[in-house]
C-alpha cells in the first residue's frame, strides 16, 4: 500500500480543471508541484494499491455514503465531494499525479 495526499480543485479553479490536461496546459494554468495550495486544497490522506483505487476511494457514495464529508468539504471551501478531473493525488515520493479526462497524468 501507498499513501497517498488528496488534493481537490478549489472552487475558482473548478471550471478549468475539469477541462482537462490538454486545457490547462494550452492555456498555461497547470498547477504547479511545489505550489498546489495555490489551485487545490488537501483534503486528507488516503492509503491504497495505485491511483485508480485512490479515485474509486474517493467517490462520495464510498467515502461519504450519508454525508460524512459534508462538514469537512465546507470547512475546507470545496464545493465537491467527488474525485473529478482535475484533483490531484501526490505519491510517497512527491510525484502529483492529476485526474485527466481518462486516467492521471503525472504533474512535473
Amino acid at each position: 500500500m501507498t499513501k497517498f495526499d488528496v488534493w481537490y480543485m478549489r472552487p475558482e479553479f473548478f471550471r478549468d480543471g475539469t477541462m482537462g490536461l490538454k486545457w490547462l496546459t494550452e492555456r498555461q494554468l497547470l498547477p504547479r508541484t511545489g505550489d498546489l495550495a495555490a489551485t487545490h486544497v488537501k483534503v486528507r490522506s488516503v492509503e491504497a494499491d495505485n491511483l485508480e483505487a485512490v479515485f474509486a476511494g474517493m467517490q462520495g457514495e464510498v467515502w461519504s455514503p450519508n454525508g460524512e464529508a459534508r462538514g469537512l468539504i465546507r470547512s475546507l471551501g470545496l464545493q465537491h465531494t467527488s474525485m473529478s478531473v482535475g484533483d490531484i493525488a501526490t505519491d510517497e515520493t512527491g510525484a502529483a499525479h492529476i485526474v485527466d479526462r481518462f486516467g492521471f497524468a503525472v504533474l512535473l
